[in-house]
């Protein structure tokens, strides 16, 4: 099913849904449903932000991975007309702020592909600052940073994502060393 960006950008916005949009050999996920790959699920892929139209009005950024690699990367998603979906309860609050980061950064280089790593690089020092977290564990402070904050408000019992948790645990325990 071929369908145009605008119908692709509603589909990847709905709520309680990651969407994949089915396009030939790849899968290209959208908008919110690739902050939902990319900052809650914590997959690595690629962030492309393109803006389009005649007068540069609608932009939108989106990552895609071979279809073939699709249950590798997912389990429990169901196929519809227009791709794949993967319901779930995913919390956005943080997306418009991810979102307007990858305009800002590319600033008159639009269409230029940012790495989700390379990204959270280039964040001001202000903004990480002001979205840090500290927590106390034993009488030391560990401050926790926008991904790892939004990894403990999204995390779900029973969602297999053993290697995202250990990693995140990882990170934990080198902070408190």
């Amino acid at each position: 099913m071929n369908i145009n960006i605008k119908e692709k950008l509603k589909v990847s916005q709905r709520q309680g849904f990651l969407s994949l949009i089915d396009e030939g050999s790849f899968l290209r996920i959208y908008n919110q449903s690739a902050f939902i790959v990319t900052q809650i699920l914590q997959h690595n892929f690629k962030i492309s932000a393109h803006t389009i139209g005649k007068f540069q009005q609608y932009h939108f950024v989106y990552c895609a991975f071979p279809k073939r690699n699709l249950h590798f990367h997912f389990e429990n998603i169901r196929k519809t007309a227009w791709g794949y979906e993967l319901a779930g309860e995913y919390d956005l609050a943080d997306y418009d702020n991810w979102f307007r980061r990858f305009f800002v950064q590319t600033n008159k280089k639009l269409n230029r592909n940012i790495t989700a790593q390379q990204s959270d690089s280039h964040l001001a020092s202000a903004y990480l600052f002001s979205t840090e977290r500290s927590v106390e564990i034993k009488g030391k402070h560990i401050y926790l940073n926008p991904k790892q904050v939004m990894f403990l408000r999204n995390w779900q019992r029973g969602y297999n994502n053993n290697i995202v948790i250990e990693n995140f645990i990882e990170s934990l325990q080198r902070k408190l060393r």
